[in-house]
């Protein structure tokens, strides 16, 4: 994988075990993970205390409440052209997922009649 796309998934992972040791007062804290050339899909699990997740994915709500790891997770995320979302409730954990996929190449006339030889 690029090395921008490897930052920014593993800055994103970053962020969200941190908030989860920081926040979440959770037990146990789940990474698994599929790497394959054609996709990445990461996700963060913890079974702690979750959150209302009303705004989570509102990147100017985030701001205004000075939420900005989560906005960085958002942020990072949408730079790569990267899937993201956050599945949690009060009292039941939260769940992070990112999914990347490479985007397909543009070949011109020339390339492809040289694909040809």
């Amino acid at each position: 994988y690029p090395i921008e796309i490897e930052l920014h998934l593993f800055r994103i992972v970053q962020q969200a075990c941190h908030n989860a040791i920081k926040h979440s007062q959770a037990s146990k804290i789940v990474l698994s993970g599929v790497l394959t050339p054609d996709r990445v899909e990461l996700v963060v699990e913890d079974d702690g205390i979750g959150m209302d997740h009303q705004g989570l994915l509102d990147l100017n709500w985030l701001l205004a409440n000075k939420h900005f790891g989560m906005a960085a997770m958002i942020e990072r995320a949408h730079f790569i052209d990267a899937g993201f979302e956050i599945n949690t409730q009060s009292g039941q954990g939260t769940r992070v997922r990112v999914g990347w996929r490479p985007l397909p190449t543009k070949t011109t006339p020339v390339q492809e009649s040289l694909m040809a030889f």
